[in-house]
């Protein structure tokens, strides 16, 4: 979801956690995954968030489908608040 520069109120999203599985989320803001601006729950052994923030750093500015990270949160039932 693209927020706008000093939105009031900031938009929240819900989301419930339903298993051990990792979620991973980036930000769709243009050039801000390529800062490392990602962040997962349950992101698994060592060195998984720090692999998914590297990948995410490399994508390019225009990513094409399959290189875009996964948007689960919303698919499987994430709330915008």
């Amino acid at each position: 979801m693209f927020v706008p520069e000093n939105k009031e109120p900031f938009p929240r999203v819900q989301y419930t956690v339903k298993d051990t599985n990792p979620v991973w989320f980036y930000c769709r803001q243009t050039a801000h995954c390529q800062k490392g601006m990602v962040f997962a729950i349950n992101p698994g052994q060592s060195g998984k968030l720090v692999e998914f923030q590297e990948n995410a750093r490399k994508t390019p500015l225009t990513p094409n489908a399959k290189s875009v990270a996964s948007r689960r949160a919303m698919r499987d039932g994430g709330e915008v608040l």
